[in-house]
């Protein structure tokens, strides 16, 4: 798949850890309990977007399954005018919910439908590919929305409970929701800027 397909940046909600956002009781559970502060110089996030969403990608394998872009919209639920976008390299990128959605109806895996190498997938990654916002899985594996957005980002410890559930719902091995995680840390280290040096 070619990588030279531009990125579009992800859309982030900034969530702050006391604006009542998690709801007390279902998401104050588990490793992240009470803890939620952030640390210096980062903000909480929650990406809606797709990382590394290929427009050429499914445009390809959309003609090559000889689907019209309203075909394929129908087949999922969606009207022409979404597929459009998505097609474009400047355009929006679908949710996760229908990146898979689409992968069905066109038979490849989600990660097909990306630049993104599988051997290289980060915690994101596998939760786009799972389908899950992360506001879902958050929820789902009873962390605070603030903390896991910063594990994706590599700025929490990953502690051995919270990996268990995030697999358990993802579907993925501890050890692969593991190394997912070091991944998205030394993503995060190479994609943060050198600090300037004043002289």
């Amino acid at each position: 798949m070619s990588s030279a397909a531009k990125e579009p940046s992800p859309t982030v909600v900034a969530v702050s850890s006391g604006s009542g956002a998690i709801s007390p009781g279902r998401h104050e559970t588990g490793s992240y309990a009470g803890n939620c502060e952030h640390p210096p110089g980062q903000e909480a996030l929650i990406t809606t977007g797709v990382r590394g969403f290929d427009p050429g990608a499914l445009a390809r394998v959309r003609k090559a399954r000889g689907l019209s872009q309203e075909a394929l919209g129908a087949a999922v639920g969606r009207a022409r005018t979404n597929i459009i976008p998505w097609e474009r390299s400047a355009g929006d990128t679908p949710s996760p919910r229908n990146l898979v959605l689409l992968a069905q109806v066109l038979d490849v895996q989600p990660w097909e439908l990306t630049t993104v190498d599988p051997e290289a997938a980060e915690l994101a990654d596998l939760r786009t590919w799972a389908g899950l916002t992360q506001r879902e899985l958050a929820d789902a594996a009873r962390i605070p929305r603030s903390s896991y957005s910063l594990l994706e980002r590599g700025g929490l410890p990953l502690h051995a409970d919270a990996a268990e559930r995030i697999a358990a719902e993802l579907g993925r091995t501890v050890e692969e929701v593991q190394r997912a995680y070091e991944r998205s840390r030394a993503g995060a280290d190479s994609r943060r800027p050198e600090p300037s040096v004043t002289r």
